[in-house]
C-alpha cells in the first residue's frame, strides 16, 4: 500500500501593507483579517511549520495551527523598500 502524502499551504490573512499595497513588515494582521481568518475551518495536521513573521504565526493561531517556526520560510527582504508603496 502507498503512503499519501498531504501538503496544506495557507496564506496569511490580510495585514495593512498588503490593504495599503505596500512591500511587507513585520506586522500583525488587521482587524479584517483576523475575523476573515477566524471564521475558517480547522485543518486536520499532524505537523504544522510556519514563517517566523507576525502575521504568519498569528494566522496559524487563530486557525488553531501552532506550530514550530522555519526562518527557512522567511518572507523576502524587501530592505529599504519595506513599509514603501509597491507603485
Amino acid at each position: 500500500m502507498q503512503k499519501v502524502l498531504r501538503l496544506d499551504l495557507v496564506s496569511h490573512g490580510m495585514t495593512e501593507a498588503m490593504r495599503k499595497a505596500r512591500f511587507p513588515v513585520d506586522e500583525p494582521l488587521t482587524e479584517a483579517g483576523r475575523r476573515a481568518v477566524s471564521s475558517c475551518g480547522r485543518l486536520n495536521t499532524a505537523r504544522v511549520i510556519t514563517a517566523p513573521e507576525r502575521r504568519t504565526v498569528e494566522t496559524a493561531t487563530l486557525m488553531g495551527l501552532a506550530g514550530d517556526e522555519d526562518d527557512r520560510l522567511r518572507d523576502l527582504d524587501a530592505g529599504a523598500w519595506r513599509g514603501g508603496e509597491l507603485m
